[in-house]
């Protein structure tokens, strides 16, 4: 009984909280409707337009529950394709096949590969999607990557050198393309280095703008400078509500 109760305070507290949050949104003018997205202009809006909030109750419990069954060390992780880990939180999971499928990239292009797990697991979707695509994961020590895959190419690189984020005739990759940045390192500049090579039609996904604070702060100096060439998608980080990823405000398209 005390356990039942218990439940319906912390439901009511976060339904208050809820509601509080949308009440600041609508004093911020900011949209946060999820039918405001059936209109283009409401669904590619500016950066300068979002606001760090979010529909999501991330307690510090959540998101070590998280965190712990991405990262367990057991022989099988609890969260993992084809056996190997794949670190995708447990939203973007549902949304990254949504976006494979809308967008259909030609060339993925992954910051942070680890053991190699949501790179073969994105290779399979497209490959079922019946979607010809090339994937190019980059990893400072390609040498602990278990996934095989033909469609998936591992690259040595250190982010903080980006002479070694080398690509086979960047310009001549097919279009539209997919950049992941999950690696947290050099954001700054890793974006300055891509935004080189975008063109109309491309996305970004920037991984874990939750709780790496240094790589929001990067994130939205660049888009301060560059953000009249760029839109973030509300199709999919406010699909399940606000700022309902862990990618708040990541989901970004070249216009």
């Amino acid at each position: 009984m005390l356990a039942g109760l218990a439940r319906k305070m912390f439901s009511a507290i976060d339904s208050s909280l809820a509601f509080a949050r949308v009440a600041v949104r609508r004093c911020l003018g900011v949209l946060s409707e999820p039918w405001e997205m059936d209109r283009p202009e409401s669904r590619f809006v500016p950066f300068s337009s979002r606001v760090w909030l979010s529909d999501l109750a991330v307690s510090r419990q959540f998101v070590r529950a998280v965190q712990d069954a991405k990262w367990s060390g057991s022989e099988m992780p609890r969260v993992h394709w084809k056996g190997i880990p794949n670190l995708k939180d447990p939203y973007d999971l549902a949304i990254v096949p949504l976006l494979l499928w809308e967008l259909k990239p030609a060339t993925v292009i992954e910051l942070g590969a680890y053991l190699g797990g949501s790179a073969i697991w994105m290779a399979d979707l497209l490959g079922t999607m019946g979607v010809h695509s090339r994937v190019y994961s980059f990893d400072i020590d390609v040498r602990r990557i278990r996934a095989r895959h033909p469609q998936v190419e591992f690259i040595q690189a250190d982010l903080t050198r980006l002479e070694t984020l080398t690509l086979p005739a960047p310009e001549s990759l097919p279009r539209p393309w997919l950049v992941i940045d999950d690696a947290h390192v050099n954001t700054y500049r890793v974006l300055q280095h891509f935004d080189r090579h975008l063109r109309s039609g491309d996305y970004l996904i920037m991984e874990d703008t939750i709780y790496h604070f240094e790589k929001q702060r990067e994130l939205a100096r660049f888009l301060a400078e560059h953000g009249n060439r760029y839109r973030v998608d509300r199709r999919f980080t406010d699909l399940f509500g606000y700022n309902a990823t862990f990618n708040f405000n990541g989901y970004i398209r070249r216009i």
